[in-house]
């Protein structure tokens, strides 16, 4: 297939032939004086003379660049060349994470964060890698550093949140849970997450927040969210009581009952403090409505409790 540069050397060549007839066919000579010399040529031997002198010097000028160039090339080529061994045992550490082979995720983790200066790429690789040997030390120390990068901040937290979970630190989970849902609000494990931990410490007010600020955001759907929160009154409900505040644990409950008379905790809950304040008939009357959204044999054994009938032997007969 021709080429542009063969058909540049083909016109070059051309040209080049076209100016050697042009020239036979005007013979002459070339008379030169200096400092005592005399120099004689024809015409055709001082161009030819002229064109070697500029080949020699295009020459030297390449070599000079050739020269000088070489070292920020090879230094070019050996970085590309590292970065390309970086990225493959990046890769293949990765491969290894997924197939469970802690040590050789370590062996490429180390290998690609010597090669390659990129902290974000091989930090998650590092902790990973750490994870399956156990090393949680390791795997802290990575996590912890991925905080520093803005890019990485949020995986960093969220490996920092399951370690501190698996360690029973439930404070320190939280704290990092509540870090990370300042960062991305609009993620669904965030939120749930920072949901549970915030209702299992008896934060109540912040829960609530929390499943605000998902709901606004469609995160949390709004059926989800009104499930949620009945729950969220019945622990608090629970809470009130163990406390001796026995009004106000029932209106919690009466309060969860409302927003989610379906769930079969919200009806015993409301039933059982009415029951223990000796009010059986609202409590059959909750009870039937609970039935009604979801009947339930613990219902039933409520029920009979509010009636009175206590005794087996009557709830037979």
């Amino acid at each position: 297939m021709i080429t542009l540069r063969t058909l540049w050397w083909f016109a070059l060549a051309v040209v080049a032939m076209l100016v050697a007839v042009w020239l036979a066919d005007r013979p002459g000579t070339v008379t030169a004086e200096w400092q005592g010399w005399r120099l004689d040529s024809s015409v055709g031997a001082l161009l030819v003379a002229l064109v070697v002198l500029i080949a020699v010097c295009i020459a030297g000028w390449l070599v000079y660049r050739w020269i000088v160039g070489a070292p920020v090339a090879l230094l070019e080529g050996w970085g590309e060349s590292k970065r390309k061994r970086g990225y493959r045992a990046l890769t293949q550490g990765l491969a290894a994470v997924a197939a469970g082979d802690g040590a050789e995720a370590r062996k490429q983790a180390r290998k690609a964060e010597q090669l390659l200066d990129e902290p974000a790429l091989t930090l998650l690789l590092s902790a990973q890698a750490a994870q399956l040997v156990d090393d949680r030390d390791g795997a802290a120390r990575a996590f912890n550093a991925m905080l520093e990068d803005e890019h990485m901040a949020f995986l960093g937290l969220r490996g920092l949140i399951g370690q501190a979970l698996r360690d029973g630190d439930q404070a320190k989970a939280l704290a990092y849970a509540e870090r990370a849902f300042r960062l991305k609000p609009e993620t669904p494990w965030v939120v749930h997450s920072l949901f549970d931990m915030q209702a299992q410490v008896g934060h109540w007010k912040d829960a609530q927040a929390t499943l605000d600020a998902g709901a606004a955001r469609k995160v949390v759907t709004k059926d989800k969210s009104r499930t949620l929160k009945a729950l969220l009154l019945i622990e608090q409900s629970r809470a009130a009581q163990a406390d001796g505040k026995l009004a106000e644990a029932t209106t919690l409950a009466r309060d969860a009952f409302a927003l989610a008379p379906e769930r079969i905790a919200a009806t015993e809950r409301l039933a059982a403090l009415q029951i223990a304040a000796g009010e059986g008939k609202r409590a059959q009357k909750t009870l039937e409505r609970g039935w009604a959204a979801a009947p339930h044999p613990d219902l039933a054994r409520l029920y009979l409790e509010a009636a009175g009938e206590s005794d087996p032997l009557k709830r037979v007969g």
